[in-house]
């Protein structure tokens, strides 16, 4: 009898120390201890307490170990039982785990990059593995698709850039060009303004030729001119008429040129020279009739002449003529500008005559 108190006492310490081992485990899931529960069923769940203990509470219950008298004690055989199986799973999974950390080398860290290999057992078959392949290469050629149409947005931007730099440049090139043509052309003209010659108009005479008796016999207009500019006047060619009108001179009149006056041709003539034009005679009554009431006489003459720049040239000029005659047979002429058939160049009534092209 006493042996089987001794029994029951080590049991019940042995599972007081189990229970304050297994304390942790107990908070997380209390005992619960109604009255009414069966023993059986409260040596398993203290059984079960026990195989959640670390091993080393474990251990030190083994200290106290039941005699033979014990073993007649069911709850104890069972907890005897339940220590023994947990120190050998113990021992087991720790032999397991050092020999796995000692021998195993450490695992490859896997792909990241790696696609996802469909398992068709894991699938509805081989046919959604297909599937699933097409949807990822769809997947792959649309992101191609995507950054090949990035780059040819930006090949088109930078084309677009170039084309509009070179436009600019191009532009800028013409607008330097033009600006380079115009100073070139500016300094041209002005080179041809300074050095071109320049036949101008002087004036107008009544040269009255006398007999032996000092008696107006007969008498001419003359026209001078003279070249002002830097360079010869080639191919000169000069000209001068006159004509008798009743009043002014009609206002269509056209101041039809006279014969060329000069038997050799056109001449040259040079810078700073004067050269006289003069016109067919007018007898004694000629210049009496000048001097009538109620007559107006015009006279009208021109030069053409070519620059020594090759540009044809012409100056015109005309005027009204009052005679008054007066004793002893001598005439008073005056010679009035008039608007009409008088300029150079552009300004003139007509264009100028290209000698050398009718090859006068």
């Amino acid at each position: 009898m006493a042996q089987g108190y001794r029994g029951c006492f080590a049991a019940a310490a042995l599972c007081l120390t189990a229970l304050a081992a297994a304390a942790p485990a107990a908070a997380a899931r209390p005992l619960n201890n109604n009255a009414g529960e069966a023993p059986a069923f409260q040596a398993d769940r203290v059984a079960n307490l026990i195989a959640a203990a670390p091993a080393a509470a474990v251990r030190r219950a083994n200290v106290a170990r039941p005699g033979p008298a014990a073993k007649a004690n069911p709850l104890a055989n069972r907890i005897a039982a339940a220590r023994a199986a947990h120190n050998a799973s113990v021992e087991r999974d720790s032999a397991a785990v050092e020999a796995n950390t000692l021998a195993a080398p450490a695992p490859a860290p896997a792909p990241v990059t790696a696609p996802p290999r469909c398992d068709p057992a894991a699938s509805e078959g081989p046919e959604d593995c297909a599937q699933w392949a097409a949807v990822a290469a769809a997947r792959d050629a649309a992101s191609t698709a995507r950054l090949a149409l990035y780059a040819s947005i930006a090949a088109i931007a930078g084309l677009i850039v170039t084309l509009l730099l070179t436009a600019q440049a191009t532009r800028a090139a013409s607008r330097s060009t033009a600006a380079t043509e115009r100073a070139v052309v500016l300094a041209d003209w002005s080179a041809r303004q300074q050095l071109r010659a320049y036949v101008s108009f002087v004036g107008f005479s009544l040269v009255v030729r006398k007999d032996g008796d000092g008696k107006a016999r007969e008498g001419e207009f003359a026209a001078e001119w003279t070249n002002g500019g830097q360079t010869p006047a080639a191919r000169v060619e000069d000209g001068i008429n006159w004509q008798v009108f009743d009043g002014a001179a009609p206002d269509d009149f056209r101041f039809p040129e006279s014969e060329r006056q000069d038997a050799f041709g056109a001449f040259t003539l040079g810078p700073d020279r004067n050269f006289t034009s003069t016109s067919t005679l007018l007898d004694l009554a000629a210049l009496r009739a000048l001097t009538q009431p109620g007559k107006q006489a015009y006279v009208w003459a021109a030069v053409d002449y070519v620059d020594a720049f090759g540009d044809a040239r012409r100056t015109e000029a005309a005027a009204r003529v009052s005679v008054s005659a007066g004793e002893g047979g001598e005439f008073a002429v005056a010679f009035n500008v008039i608007r009409r058939h008088n300029g150079m160049d552009a300004s003139c009534g007509r264009p100028p005559i290209r000698i050398f092209d009718i090859g006068a």
